[in-house]
């Protein structure tokens, strides 16, 4: 349950007279300050304190918890109780700093150009450490600059690229396929092992099934992946089920077209049989949605389990992360894991 606004107002009210009191939406819960520092955290209609040295004494009492999953323990402060939280406050206001000032957005140098013939941007300064970005469905190189103001700064450039049908190739037809695909991943990363000493991979759904298939033989330094397709055959066997198609009339017919916008193809479908995304053996971390309609937790947690990966779960995200919230979650994972050893 998130927090509501009557009740992250009622905390501001508990604590009105300590000084400029203000709250912020953040992640889709709250943090409160007090002239200007930020001393508590709500989240789901509970009120968190940093476990700290300065309140181990008067804390001794409270339960801990975690505010939200891959956040680190905290203090459950008893709003209620006002003498317990102006103490708090009063000893969590002097010895708590300001939020550093917000940097100054990057300017990203980029350069656009093809490799062979696939349309190709590149950011950042030149280094020797560089990300490929692989899109998904629907996705376009351009998408790889928000990454990038992530990990240019960290000392990375990154290569991205459209796949086919998509971006600048959005007039092709028919080659949005793995037999298309991962030859052109291939090349590609052989002109970054010209100009690259230490290459990652930074891929989104499909592109992460498609990074799989192509690299699993590479030594890639490691691998980012958001809401990954880890069982291609699973999921086209899924939709077979949502769509009422069964494996005989997919095999009589060769494609079906979908209600929900797929077309099933037996030739994919063979494909991926005769072409698992097995022996995935490069260091990997995962961000997945809890609400993901396109593979189910299990699936990911086998994969985890067999590649030894490393997984984050938004439980309200989606399989697209798009709105602020999921997006911020994303910006965040992306930073931690960006210069990360896995």
């Amino acid at each position: 349950m998130a927090t509501t606004v009557d009740y992250i107002e009622f905390v501001c009210e508990q604590i009105a007279g300590v000084g400029a009191v203000r709250f912020r939406k953040m992640f889709g819960e709250y943090m409160v300050y007090v002239n200007d520092k930020p001393l508590l955290l709500v989240c789901d209609n509970t009120v968190f304190v940093k476990i700290l040295p300065e309140l181990s004494e008067l804390m001794s009492g409270a339960q801990t918890a975690l505010p939200y999953e891959g956040g680190k323990e905290h203090y459950i402060l008893d709003i209620e109780d006002k003498k317990l939280t102006l103490t708090v406050i009063a000893i969590l206001e002097p010895i708590t700093p300001l939020p550093k000032p917000k940097k100054e957005e990057i300017k990203m140098t980029q350069k656009q150009f093809l490799i062979d013939h696939i349309p190709a941007v590149l950011y950042g300064e030149p280094s020797q450490k560089a990300y490929l970005f692989i899109h998904g469905l629907c996705g376009c190189k351009e998408e790889g600059l928000a990454f990038a103001k992530i990990a240019c700064p960290a000392g990375y450039q990154v290569l991205a690229i459209d796949l086919p049908e998509h971006g600048a190739r959005k007039g092709e037809e028919n080659r949005f396929n793995p037999w298309t695909v991962v030859p052109e991943l291939q090349a590609v990363l052989g002109y970054m092992k010209s100009s690259w000493t230490d290459i990652s991979l930074r891929a989104n759904s499909i592109g992460a099934h498609f990074s799989m298939l192509a690299f699993a033989s590479e030594e890639l330094h490691k691998a980012l992946f958001v809401s990954p397709i880890v069982n291609m055959e699973r999921l086209i066997t899924d939709m077979m089920q949502w769509a009422g198609v069964t494996e005989q009339e997919l095999h009589e017919k060769g494609e079906i077209a979908t209600n929900f916008g797929q077309t099933l193809s037996w030739r994919y479908l063979t494909w991926e049989r005769e072409h698992p995304a097995q022996n995935w053996r490069c260091p990997t971390a995962i961000l997945y949605a809890g609400q993901d309609d396109m593979t189910a937790r299990k699936i990911v947690d086998q994969f985890v389990a067999a590649h030894s990966a490393v997984l984050t779960v938004m439980e309200n995200g989606e399989h697209w992360f798009h709105t602020p919230e999921q997006l911020a979650v994303l910006r965040e994972w992306e930073s931690a894991n960006t210069r990360k050893t896995l």
